[in-house]
């Protein structure tokens, strides 16, 4: 449903709003430190807690779980066996402490049986389209894929996204307020 600003009327996509009520629910509810998206292994969404790395992948379909199996298969793979990642690539320390799915509601129960297939320490998170951006809950805590607090160089990466994200919102700010300036000097 499209949400109405004063200006045009934008409608707002599936995804962007499981992203803004994830990452409200997990900052304001799971009292997390911080959260951004597009973050450590480009996730969806990306959180600290107590210097441990959370990932969470936002799938709107099955289709779209599916793909996620069948082009990130190493990354899965990776986190059944983070130990044997490790000794090959050294950095277990930008690996998710704790991985989840958040789904729709509609296919909660499809999910939670993809996910026991893949692996059972993912957990999952349930998206509910309740007005304005929803409302999350999680439906299974996920369990660490490793306890190792997150290194240096994850931080870093982890700090310039969720700086990046900071910028990008004021320069999104600062642009909408001076076009609606220029729209009210017109009007004089």
């Amino acid at each position: 449903m499209p949400v109405e600003t004063d200006i045009i009327s934008i409608p707002i996509q599936t995804s962007v709003k499981i992203k803004l009520a994830l990452m409200y629910f997990l900052r304001f509810h799971q009292q997390f430190d911080a959260v951004c998206t597009e973050g450590v292994w480009n996730a969806d969404v990306s959180g600290l807690k107590n210097g441990k790395l959370y990932e969470v992948e936002i799938k709107i379909s099955k289709n779209d779980f599916k793909n996620e199996l069948r082009h990130k298969k190493w990354k899965h793979d990776s986190f059944a066996n983070p130990d044997k990642h490790f000794q090959a690539s050294g950095d277990l320390y930008e690996m998710p402490n704790k991985f989840s799915f958040c789904v729709p509601l509609d296919m909660e129960e499809w999910a939670l049986k993809e996910i026991d297939k893949m692996n059972i320490r993912y957990g999952l998170f349930v998206w509910e389209d309740n007005g304005d951006w929803g409302s999350i809950r999680c439906r299974r805590t996920p369990m660490h894929i490793h306890t190792k607090q997150i290194s240096k160089k994850g931080m870093s990466i982890f700090l310039k996204r969720l700086t990046s994200e900071v910028i990008n919102l004021k320069t999104d700010k600062f642009f909408w307020l001076k076009g609606k300036l220029q729209n009210e000097v017109k009007k004089l």
